[in-house]
């Protein structure tokens, strides 16, 4: 199924997988390493599922506002 903070809406959902999965839980990895806080939180794994359904991240540059230009480049959104 996947690690909670990380999954993607369809693999919340329960739907069928592909490579875009990989690509979402990349996302979220690296808003993480970058911001130190996850992309998608909540108490518990229901809610961090409901998050990553309705809810869109802080703008990495809100959350770190010395982020350098080029990193900034790869974190936004497609």
């Amino acid at each position: 199924m996947g690690t909670v903070g990380y999954m993607s809406p369809k693999q919340v959902r329960g739907e069928g997988v592909d490579h875009r999965t990989d690509f979402f839980a990349f996302g979220a990895i690296l808003y993480e390493m970058v911001s130190h806080k996850r992309a998608f939180r909540g108490a518990n794994a229901v809610e961090t599922m409901g998050a990553i359904l309705k809810d869109e991240p802080p703008p990495i540059a809100e959350v770190v506002p010395a982020i350098p230009a080029a990193l900034l480049w790869h974190c936004v959104p497609l």
